[in-house]
């Protein structure tokens, strides 16, 4: 286990994009395509429904129930494509055969993710109104009366501490998924099925690096959101608009921005897991 290098992520994650971009491209586009056919299926004339009778609770209730279905069903899919990519390139000629682990795995990680986030979001909730009750009880409450607030009083200290508490929320949530950025890859290097030992080795795996690895996803993110509003910007100037541009911007831009996504799980973990060079990537 080694410390990860920012410029060493960001190579990885490219070398990864180039040596295995026609997998990404192949389950990517038939997950995507999957995913299109299984909203298909499962919305169907539900938005109709809805508008046609939008004071019915039941139309509503049905809405949300399929919403939440496809949701379910559409991270299955990505994560089962995700497994696929990481494996055929972490573990070279090991992945003709897996698609029936990398679902099985796929919904046991999503289901496994989705509950550590909800956790992790009622103990922030929980936080944020422990300070809110303590800050209250310093100030005994009168930077909230309606004569501080119209005073402006409330704009100095106050928001300060609310934009620096929000920040901190962001912060906590961006390390969070930092030290859990490598248990699908885990999980495809070893063909496991356990969610809790990848996310546990994931959580073992990048404690040296933590930070830095915040610090990688944040500026590769950012460069990401960048270059895709840049990009689709242009190609839609350049093409215009209608259906046809939209599967344009979809290949042009989307398409390159997912792949980068893609490979940044396996690039941190090559980092800080490394194998000889001739094997580092299929």
């Amino acid at each position: 286990m080694e410390r990860l290098t920012i410029g060493g992520a960001f190579s990885r994650t490219f070398a990864f994009m180039a040596q295995n971009w026609l997998s990404i491209v192949l389950w990517m586009g038939g997950a995507l395509a999957l995913i299109i056919a299984l909203g298909m299926m499962t919305m169907g004339n539900a938005f109709t429904a809805m508008a046609a009778s939008p004071g019915n609770l039941g139309s509503f209730i049905g809405l949300f129930a399929r919403m939440a279905l496809f949701g379910l069903a559409a991270t299955v899919v990505l994560y089962a494509a995700g497994l696929m990519i990481w494996r055929g390139a972490l573990v070279p000629g090991s992945a003709a055969g897996d698609v029936g682990w990398a679902i099985g795995a796929g919904a046991l990680y999503a289901l496994a993710y989705f509950v550590l986030m909800i956790v992790l979001y009622i103990v922030l909730i929980i936080a944020l109104l422990v300070f809110g009750l303590i800050f209250a009880a310093i100030t005994g409450g009168a930077a909230f009366t309606p004569a501080a607030i119209q005073s402006g009083a409330v704009a100095g200290g106050v928001l300060v501490a609310v934009v620096a508490i929000y920040l901190l929320f962001l912060l906590a949530i961006m390390w969070f998924q930092a030290r859990l950025s490598v248990a699908g890859p885990v999980m495809a290097a070893r063909r496991l099925l356990n969610p809790i030992t990848g996310i546990s080795e994931s959580w073992r795996l990048t404690g040296p690096s933590q930070w830095r690895i915040v610090g990688f996803t944040l500026l590769i993110n950012i460069v990401i959101g960048v270059a895709v509003v840049v990009a689709a910007w242009i190609v839609g100037k350049l093409v215009g608009q209608g259906p046809a541009a939209l599967i344009v911007v979809a290949v042009l831009v989307y398409l390159p921005a997912l792949m980068v996504w893609m490979a940044t799980p396996p690039a941190i973990y090559r980092e800080i897991v490394p194998a000889d060079d001739a094997e580092t990537f299929a």
